[in-house]
């Protein structure tokens, strides 16, 4: 890896030196250049659309997107006179002539488009962003003031999107895979499973500006993700002076909420902070039967668990300019969170023609934790311009960034290029639980007692360098990643002999996890006619270290493993292309390709039994491989009111979960395989539109996913069709005063080892604007109790079991908000890499 990255450190150093480039390479004919703003606060507006027009026939010719930092090239075009028409939902559209000649671009200069709200007298009309809009690798879903998840949190923000489903445990995934790599602020959330699940339910959904689905990403992230980015970002409530807000929630389960934002900037100092506080009660009830066909016996189960968390969060950052161009920003979060679990879990054991046993096992647990990460960055933007002076640093050479990326003045020279910029970023991430658990069992034989503490510490590092530039024609992106990633794990399981609890060797487990990987990237994109073309490719090589440090038990049933430290070194090659056709406002095609990457997290790796009750027991697998998917995409998208996206994805070395039965004890096993293949293929449809006071979107996925495990079990294989459907529909009763409707529901799903049933769940929520500065929100949740749902697995054979599971999540909730200062700006947040660390969530 060293021989890779020492040339590419090199060829960044050399790049600044490199003369600025002319009109793109190869191009013949003219062009049109310009630099879209913000008027208000002279922030870039990224992907804003440029549509260009015949001005003898108003007949469009060509178009395209603005680049992160706003600005946007457009040619070759013919000679002639031309009408350039710039627009971004929210804002008023701007029109522009240029004159083309053969030559350098017809520069336009700064195009400072004003949100379209106009004040007149006491009247006021302001125009509503749209709920979806299509990007050029993303598409981006509106979800502030959302009456739905009025009073609820990040996660439940998620459940209300297309394409992406959270089932009761919190779990998330698009397209029915749950490999999906979070962010928030287009930052990675290193943590999966109960982790994840805590951090996002620690947000309130107040803070949620908008959610970004990106199912192809690009050489440049991070492959991690199998099914793609889900990016929340936080709304951001500063742009000049003093400005903030607070909330107070509540409602039944129960559950309730405050929160407080504060930002202040002036000149080169932005300084912003949020703070929120979180109670949620949770439950959840189920039943299980399970059917030993070889000794005739029947056990049924029933489970009553109550969940209660109390959680605070907080974030904050200091961004400073320190010359035009040039900004060190330090940001970072902390949270912590004081759970605790209350669960019974009833047995009633019959053997055929015998006799019947009872008995019980109630859990008496607290689930206590905090979260925390630091950043430094650092970015520089270079003097990009054409015909120019163009020195870095050189007066008039400046230029504001995509939010934060500095603010000197507008640049000087004619034809503007794209952005040329380099960052440098280090950030440090902590995740820390402490678990405990009383066990007290009892039955017809005696009773016990038996109690567990769980320590687990995620820490994880990475340093990152990108770089950007214009260069013959293309637009040059390239970088290098480092990432340290480690899990330190203790479990004590202790049970009480003689009135003293003594260590149970059989269920202690301690462990040790370390992964290291190192990466570079290289990708270019540039128009081709009408045409918007990136290639790209990521080369990484990765290791990882699984320690066991404790003895291992028996595992009836299960194959045999190697004890103590079990390594696994990978190269691996990410390539990655993208062509998107913008045929007018609203309306293109793109069609794309990635490959990603699901590595095996640590619960997956770990061979020592984990005991989620007597009868059910969780053991990894530490010969399990990464698994590899090839995406297909394409998006054809009219007048953002149909979106249509059919989808190809191969994945071999397919991680799965196998339900494993040893009919001796009884005991069911569930652990991990890696089987051989698997082939998914179907559509998304969405309909988005606004008719008057309505607005709103209705959204189905229907897919097929065929897997085989054929090398591992003769017959392992699932061929599914399966499919999903939601709505959501706002009516505006009054000025102020909006109603919102939404609903889900998922198909009946066949897997390997059994079929799942169909369940759904229904929202209504209610905003009402008390003033300028005071809003209340109320909201309904699961309106029909309609989110139980059943399951069936086995092999007919040796055994049979059917179980349901019912979630309590209905709930009434109530939310008041107050702000202060001037009213948010949007501040576009540059793209950063996801990637995803070794929590669990099985």
């Amino acid at each position: 890896m060293t021989r890779l990255l020492l040339p590419l450190a090199l060829a960044l150093l050399a790049l600044p030196a490199v003369a600025q480039p002319g009109p793109p390479g190869g191009m013949r004919g003219g062009a049109v250049a310009g630099l879209v703003l913000d008027d208000a606060s002279g922030e870039p507006i990224p992907s804003a659309t440029v549509a260009v027009y015949s001005a003898a026939d108003t007949s469009f010719v060509t178009g395209t997107i603005t680049e992160a930092d706003g600005r946007f090239s457009l040619g070759p075009l013919r000679p002639g006179d031309y009408l350039a028409r710039i627009s971004f939902v929210g804002y008023a559209t701007e029109t522009r002539e240029a004159e083309v000649a053969m030559g350098p671009p017809v520069d336009l200069g700064e195009i400072r488009l004003q949100e379209s709200a106009v004040e007149l007298g006491e009247a006021e009309v302001e125009g509503q962003r749209e709920l979806v809009e299509q990007r050029a690798d993303r598409t981006v879903y509106n979800v502030a003031e959302q009456a739905v998840t009025a009073g609820g949190n990040a996660l439940e923000t998620l459940q209300t999107l297309p394409s992406l489903e959270v089932d009761a445990s919190g779990n998330i995934s698009l397209r029915g895979n749950q490999n999906v790599a979070i962010q928030i602020n287009g930052r990675p959330v290193p943590v999966r499973g109960a982790f994840l699940t805590a951090l996002l339910r620690q947000i309130p959904a107040s803070n949620v500006e908008r959610v970004e689905v990106i199912p192809n990403p690009s050489a440049r992230y991070d492959p991690d993700g199998m099914s793609g980015i889900v990016n929340i970002v936080l709304l951001e409530n500063t742009d000049r002076g003093l400005s903030g807000g607070f909330t107070l929630g509540g409602g039944t389960q129960p559950n309730a909420e405050a929160g407080a934002n504060i930002a202040y900037q002036k000149g080169a100092l932005d300084v912003a902070a949020t703070y929120g506080f979180r109670y949620d009660e949770f439950g959840l009830a189920g039943e299980t039967d399970r059917r030993n066909l070889v000794f005739g016996s029947t056990i049924g189960q029933v489970n009553a668990d109550a969940n209660g968390t109390a959680s605070h969060f907080a974030n904050g950052s200091l961004d400073y300019t320190i010359a035009t161009g040039r900004s060190l920003t330090l940001e970072g979060s902390l949270g912590y969170r004081d759970g605790t679990r209350d669960s019974q879990i009833d047995y009633l054991t019959s053997v055929d023609e015998g006799p019947t046993f009872e008995s019980s096992r109630a859990t008496d647990g607290e689930r206590d934790g905090y979260n925390g990460d630091a950043a430094l960055v650092f970015r520089q933007r270079f003097d990009g311009q054409n015909g120019g002076s163009g020195a870095s640093g050189a007066p008039g050479g400046g230029g504001r960034g995509p939010g934060r990326w500095g603010r000197g003045g507008p640049r000087g020279g004619a034809g503007t290029q794209s952005a040329h910029e380099l960052a440098l970023e280090g950030r440090f991430t902590r995740n820390k639980s402490d678990d405990f658990d009383l066990f007290t069992a009892t039955s017809d034989f005696g009773d016990g007692l038996e109690r567990s503490t769980a320590d687990e510490t995620n820490d994880e590092t990475y340093l990152q360098l990108d770089y950007s530039r214009p260069l013959a024609g293309l637009q040059l992106e390239t970088g290098a990643k480092a990432t340290w990633r480690s899990v330190v794990s203790d479990l004590l399981f202790e049970e009480e002999v003689g009135g003293q609890f003594v260590s149970d060797g059989g269920r202690t487990n301690a462990f040790d996890y370390s992964e290291s990987i190192y990466a570079a990237y290289l990708q270019g994109s540039r128009s081709l006619g009408p045409f918007e073309a990136q290639a790209g490719v990521r080369a990484e090589t990765a290791s990882r270290d699984f320690t066991l440090r404790t003895p291992l038990p028996d595992r009836p049933g299960l194959p045999p493993v190697e004890e103590g430290a079990n390594t696994f070194d990978y190269t691996s090659l990410f390539p990655s292309a993208f062509l998107t056709y913008p045929i007018g406002e609203g309306t293109l095609v793109k069609a794309s390709y990635s490959r990603r990457i699901e590595r095996p997290r640590t619960f997956f790796l770990n061979p020592f039994p984990s005991f989620e009750d007597t009868l059910s027991v969780r053991v990894g697998n530490p010969q399990l491989r990464p698994e590899y998917t090839d995406a297909f995409e394409l998006t054809l998208q009219y007048r953002y009111f149909l979106t249509v996206t059919p989808f190809y994805r191969h994945t071999t070395d397919v991680i799965r979960r196998r339900l494993l039965f040893d009919p001796e004890t009884g005991v069911s096993s569930f652990t991990a395989q890696n089987l051989d293949t698997s082939d998914s293929y179907g559509s998304d449809v969405t309909l988005a539109a606004a008719f008057g006071p309505v607005r709103g979107f209705l959204s189905g996925s229907v897919y097929r996913s065929v897997t085989d495990g054929e090398s591992v079990e003769n017959g392992l294989a699932s061929d599914a069709v399966t499919w999903t459907a939601r709505g959501s529909v706002q009516y505006s009763l009054r000025e102020g005063t909006d109603l919102q409707f939404f609903g889900f529901y998922r198909a009946p799903q066949d897997v390997e080892d059994g079929r799942i049933s169909g369940f759904g769940f229904t929202t209504l929520g209610l905003n009402q604007k008390i003033s300028d500065r005071l809003s209340l929100s109320l909201r309904v949740n699961d309106l029909f109790s309609t989110t139980r749902f059943e399951y069936r697995t086995g092999d007919g054979e040796t055994f049979i079991i059917n179980g349901v599971r019912d979630p309590d999540i209905q709930q009434v909730s109530g939310t008041l908000t107050w702000t202060f200062g001037r009213a948010p700006q949007r501040r576009p947040q540059p793209n950063q890499q996801p990637q995803q660390d070794d929590g669990f969530g099985l």
